[in-house]
This record gives C-alpha cells, structure tokens and sequence, in this order.
C-alpha cells in the first residue's frame, strides 16, 4: 500500500512538470520558436520541434495520467 501511495505521487508530480513545462512553452511561444532557433539544428526542424515538443510533453502527461503501471495490478 505504501509502494502505491509513493507510486502515485511521483506519478502526479511528473504529470504535473509535463503540463507545466509545456504549457510554459505554448503561452510563450514565440520566445521558445526563437530559442529553438538558436539550436544547432537546420531552420526547417528547429521550427517543426517547437511545436512538437510542447505537444508531446502534453501527450505524456495525458498518456501518464490515463495508465496504470503493472505493478499496481
């Protein structure tokens, strides 16, 4: 019982890093686009990864709150 309680609030703290981070990302997006710019990646993917990121963050956190680990069975 105590490895699931720890289990879950570790689970909610990384859902909660996930949304925060990037939803940080989205409502400032432009300052992201420009850092993501400044990467060493070419122009083309540099613009295609600063919408990717935030939305795969977000489709973690979702997926993450919607499964059951296995050893919670």
């Amino acid at each position: 019982m105590v490895w699931e309680n720890r289990l879950r609030v570790i689970s909610s703290i990384l859902i909660f890093l996930w949304v925060y981070a990037s939803l940080s990302k989205l409502l400032n997006f432009e300052q992201n686009r420009s850092q993501m710019l400044e990467q060493v990646f070419p122009v083309a993917i540099s613009e295609i990864l600063s919408w990717a990121v935030p939305l795969a963050e977000l489709g973690t956190a979702d997926y993450s709150s919607f499964q059951k680990p296995d050893c919670w069975a």
